[in-house]
């Protein structure tokens, strides 16, 4: 018993000390800390919970004990500090929502369907019917903003020399005022359990440096991310539904197809204009080789 806990009021479940202030409180028993830590459900859940619930809860964490024990990860998916962690039990088909099988291991039998989005658009959803796959808006999107990026590189450029002829007396420092192609990836998983119905979880998408904007960075780091969520993907297909099928539906980037035919007539036009841009000082050397390639479909 500490300086912050006390036994004059003991757990509801545990008869343990609980603490003196900001103690959660169930038909008027408080409940210790090591009691209120344990429970572990979807929040929706625990607005209605009694102290039989959380003792019936608890017994069915002592069930799921067996499985942590025999967890043997193999793989685990980080997504960033302060972001969701998931590991994976390829051979007992289990997965956990935390860097070690610390939480609530779920079978692969619990999930049911999940989605990955960016913002409101679909890449991933997944069920017994099949792993439905969707092409980004991203890339696109991301190149039709190589002018802007540039003229605020430019601009950033001609700022540094006025603040080194000044002898670093001009302050002023142009910032970029357009919104990123989209704010952040959300994961939602769909289970069939009795005390998780849904998990949800969100990761930031990248984002363009003020001053020095470049689209290559930006993808170069949504890459990074989209790699990791598609591995979430075919992980989570791999535990619940190692049958299905997998297809390419919706959206499908118009550049790609023309790839897949004969070389189009206006691929040429299309670089003689990004050439333009590029010795116009409107884009990078890279942007040019990365839009040519593209065209090209090398």
């Amino acid at each position: 018993m500490g300086l912050f806990s006390s036994k004059k009021n003991p757990c509801g479940i545990c008869g343990g000390a609980t603490p003196r202030i900001f103690a959660r409180v169930i038909e008027e028993q408080p409940l210790c800390s090591d009691c209120n830590d344990r429970i572990d459900m979807e929040p929706s859940l625990q607005d209605n919970l009694t102290l039989q619930s959380i003792k019936e809860h608890f017994v069915y964490l002592e069930e799921n004990q067996v499985l942590r024990d025999n967890f043997v990860i193999s793989k685990d998916l980080d997504f960033g500090f302060f972001c969701e962690k998931v590991i994976f039990d390829f051979y007992n088909k289990l997965f956990c929502m935390s860097g070690e099988p610390d939480k609530m291991v779920f079978a692969g039998s619990h999930l049911k369907s999940f989605t990955i989005k960016e913002d409101q658009e679909t890449l991933f959803e997944g069920s017994s019917a099949g792993l439905k796959r969707y092409t980004s808006s991203v890339p696109d999107r991301v190149a039709a903003l190589a002018p802007q990026l540039a003229m605020v590189r430019m601009t950033a450029q001609v700022a540094n020399q006025l603040d080194r002829d000044e002898d670093n007396k001009n302050s002023y420092r142009p910032r970029m005022d357009m919104p990123e192609p989209f704010e952040e990836f959300h994961i939602e998983l769909k289970l069939e359990h009795p005390y998780w119905q849904t998990i949800e979880f969100k990761v930031s998408g990248p984002d363009f440096n003020n001053t020095h904007p470049d689209a290559n960075s930006f993808m170069r780091e949504y890459d990074q991310t989209a790699a990791k969520l598609e591995e979430l993907a075919g992980s989570l297909m791999h535990i619940a539904f190692p049958d299905a099928e997998e297809m390419l539906v919706g959206w499908v980037n118009p550049l790609q197809q023309a790839m897949a035919a004969e070389r189009p007539v206006d691929s040429i036009e299309e670089i003689r204009r990004f050439k333009g841009l590029l010795e116009e000082g409107l884009i990078t050397e890279e942007e040019f080789a990365a839009k040519k390639k593209q065209l090209l479909g090398i």
